[in-house]
């Protein structure tokens, strides 16, 4: 077992220590929505917000793009009014671990799909 803190234990102690990050992505949320937006691109947003702790910090922000896909959620679970407003896909972290398929199995594949495909 690794001792290397998970994806989401860093999400959560980085959300912890910049707590600005999370105001300026539903402020920006939040005006999109006003202008009509229905959904959103979590990623669209998150390098304006990196633009604008740029502007207030003068430095670059380290703004890990692991993160966004967590925000979108977070997000979305604490404020009801932009709830479905980000589409969302799969964590990596959440997938299932499916073995590895068999040379027969890819044979078997490949012959449905060119059956498939001729026919």
């Amino acid at each position: 077992m690794s001792d290397k803190p998970s994806i989401e234990e860093r999400f959560l102690d980085f959300h912890a220590r910049n707590p600005e990050v999370y105001m300026h992505l539903v402020r920006l949320a939040r005006e999109a929505k006003e202008r009509g937006r229905t959904k959103l691109g979590i990623k669209q947003i998150w390098e304006v917000c990196r633009w604008f702790v740029h502007l207030e910090t003068g430095s670059d922000p380290k703004l890990c793009n692991d993160y966004h896909a967590r925000y979108s959620r977070l997000i979305m679970a604490q404020e009801p009014d932009l709830d479905g407003m980000f589409e969302l896909r799969e964590l990596r972290s959440e997938r299932v671990k499916r073995p590895k398929p068999t040379p027969l199995e890819v044979e078997h594949d490949l012959n449905w799909y060119v059956s498939d495909f001729i026919h």
